[in-house]
């Protein structure tokens, strides 16, 4: 999880040591677990332009809970198989990010696989798998609190039908989040809401 967030300060850093972007107009975007980054990394700058979150997921063990006990149980072989290795240097114990209802993999709620795969260009394919203790990590990480001291200007975008995240922990985050203007759309996750339901913090 950390990994990823350095790797966004450095894609910043490589952004702004380009002579022919305005190094002041960067702004960040992510959705889903990328969106969590984006919000921790966004609330230790002061130097965005904007923020553009979609279907955040902003709290990781709610996220996990939703998910439900089921998948956590079928997933507790492989995430203590890839906590063992980790710490030796060994390969990760990897399972697949999404996958069919019942089977073991991070994210198994009905729909997902289709959403993920809706998001792939034609005859594009994805890297579908994860370190299995990452699961876990996520279940301890949350950006409620990171987004209240987020600077620059953020829109949130919460689709109504979503299946991976209660979509009240996106549209009522405490803190500076809290007085966002809010729209609704009946849309899912997945594949690429265009029209989600979006908050827009005043200063946009």
């Amino acid at each position: 999880m950390r990994r990823h967030r350095e790797d966004i300060l450095a894609a910043l850093d490589f952004a702004r040591s380009l002579p022919e972007l305005d190094g002041m107009r960067i702004a960040l975007w992510g959705t889903s677990l990328g969106a969590m980054h984006v919000l921790k990394v966004a609330a230790g700058r002061d130097d965005l332009a904007a923020v553009v979150v979609q279907c955040p997921i902003v709290d990781g063990l709610a996220t996990v809970r939703r998910l439900g006990l089921g998948a956590a149980l079928r997933l507790g072989p492989a995430m203590l198989a890839d906590a063992v290795r980790r710490p030796i240097g060994a390969t990760p114990h990897y399972v697949p990010i999404v996958s069919p209802p019942g089977s073991v993999a991070a994210v198994t709620v009905p729909g997902a696989q289709n959403g993920w795969n809706g998001t792939v260009s034609p005859g594009g394919s994805f890297d579908n798998r994860v370190g299995a203790s990452e699961v876990l990590e996520i279940a301890v990480t949350s950006a409620l609190r990171s987004a209240r001291d987020i600077a620059a200007p953020l829109l949130v975008c919460v689709s109504q039908r979503e299946t991976l995240m209660d979509p009240r922990h996106g549209l009522s985050p405490p803190g500076g989040l809290g007085s966002l203007d809010m729209k609704k759309t009946p849309l899912g996750r997945a594949p690429r809401p265009a029209r989600p339901a979006a908050r827009l913090h005043p200063h946009y």
